[in-house]
């Protein structure tokens, strides 16, 4: 009974690899701007840096966003190198001292680190409202 129940699974569902071969293949052309300036922005904006991974949709959506609203911003892929992920967690460390991991992505703007910030409150820090 059990060698039939796993010989069933094994012909209903992918192997592994094919999946992982999928997800890489849908990942593919997932790249972030690591400079996006806007040829006129709406207005002057303060500096906006984001840290993060170009494979997270977190991370995606909101860079997303901010080409929208012609936001210039920085993303600094943390993936990259060990400087970039140093640089990430002095940066929290320093803002938020009572945290040991953090969800992406992380913005830095105005002198202050937003981790993983809603859109809504994004704006008004940015904004100043």
């Amino acid at each position: 009974m059990i060698q039939r129940c796993e010989s069933h699974l094994q012909k209903k569902f992918m192997p592994p690899t094919i999946i992982f071969l999928l997800l890489a293949l849908s990942f593919t052309g997932c790249q972030i701007e690591s400079d996006y300036q806007p040829e006129q922005p709406d207005r002057n904006w303060p500096a906006v840096v984001v840290y993060g991974n170009p494979m997270c949709p977190h991370c995606r959506r909101l860079t997303e966003q901010l080409r929208e609203h012609r936001i210039p911003y920085r993303f600094l892929d943390i993936t990259a190198d060990d400087a970039t992920r140093m640089q990430l967690w002095q940066l929290v460390k320093k803002h938020h001292p009572e945290l040991d991991r953090v969800s992406l992505p992380v913005v830095e703007t105005k002198g202050q680190v937003l981790i993983r910030p809603s859109w809504s409150s994004f704006l008004q820090l940015l904004e100043g409202s």
